[in-house]
């Protein structure tokens, strides 16, 4: 029997969102490298918005759905938006590596989606099921396990525990604030104003931080800086739009559990990090709790 085309439309769309989570988990990684190789936060982010938001502009117009036509108030509102998340948000998660491991990093990130049922039972969004309770419990002893209760952290480490949950929270809001506005706005427009007012935030920090012209252009941090941009970027937001047109929100949201995994093991691959077994316990639990989250109520992503 003959593989129909739903049938490869849905192949398809796996394989687009997994490889999207490939490229974002290989983001944390090289974001580590470069902060290795001593650029800064505010270099970091601004070539990587600027760059990304540009690729995904050109990408939205070849096909053509680039498009400008956004009410003003809303248009202002995703400018703040990309501001605090991608700019303020960003720049929070790129310090953080210098205090904490990428894959400890990016395990806590992963606690969004049981912050946002939290945040969403508060407002009254969500009703407070089993299922999400016990979804929120085992994501938060997942971290408490990864965090080895406290015992993988110590001193300066945790200046980048709070960096990281301070970005966690700043994407929160914006997911949520993002996911009202789904019904006026394209996921498409919704990223690309709001990546892009991230890196006009950048831009903005420039004259008073500075940026090193002759560090950016050196060949190892020119090929991160890039790698940062088209490939954790843009590549990846570029191809988790086109696996949701294929299988949808729902599905691919499930498929982006696996990105906390693919994390772990390039973390081990390619920095040598690794994680003792009661962290990966804690993991296992993490990821289960977001599992659950997922299947009950899948929250668009408006991009990485």
């Amino acid at each position: 029997m003959g593989e129909t085309p739903t049938n490869r439309a849905g192949l398809y769309g796996t394989l687009f969102i997994l490889l999207s989570g490939v490229c974002w988990a290989s983001y944390t990684i090289v974001l580590k490298i470069g902060v290795d190789l001593g650029l800064s936060e505010v270099e970091i982010n601004t070539v990587r918005l600027v760059v990304g938001a540009a690729l995904i502009g050109v990408f939205l117009f070849v096909r053509g759905k680039f498009s400008f036509n956004v009410n003003l108030r809303y248009m202002l509102l995703l400018l703040v938006l990309g501001a605090l998340d991608y700019g303020l948000g960003g720049v929070l998660y790129v310090g953080s590596l210098r205090y904490i491991d990428a894959s400890l990093a990016f395990l806590l990130v992963y606690t969004f989606p049981a912050v946002v049922v939290v945040v969403s039972i508060l407002l009254g969004r969500e009703k407070p099921t089993l299922s999400l309770i016990l979804a929120v419990v085992l994501t938060f002893v997942g971290v408490t396990l990864v965090l080895e209760v406290g015992g993988a952290v110590e001193g300066e480490q945790w200046i980048g525990v709070a960096f990281v949950l301070t970005s966690v929270l700043i994407f929160v809001a914006f997911m949520l604030i993002c996911e009202s506005l789904m019904d006026r706005l394209s996921s498409s427009q919704i990223t690309f104003l709001t990546l892009g007012a991230g890196g006009l935030s950048m831009l903005a920090f420039i004259p008073f931080v500075g940026v090193r012209p002759e560090m950016l252009l050196e060949p190892r941090n020119l090929a991160v800086l890039l790698f940062l941009a088209v490939i954790g970027t843009a590549f990846s937001m570029i191809l988790f739009f086109m696996g949701i047109r294929r299988i949808g929100a729902a599905r691919a949201s499930i498929i982006t559990t696996a990105e906390p995994v693919f994390v772990v093991l390039m973390a081990w691959l390619l920095l040598g990090e690794t994680l003792s077994l009661l962290q990966m316990a804690g993991v296992a639990l993490q990821l289960t709790g977001v599992l659950l989250v997922q299947l009950r109520s899948p929250h668009p992503e408006p991009g990485p």
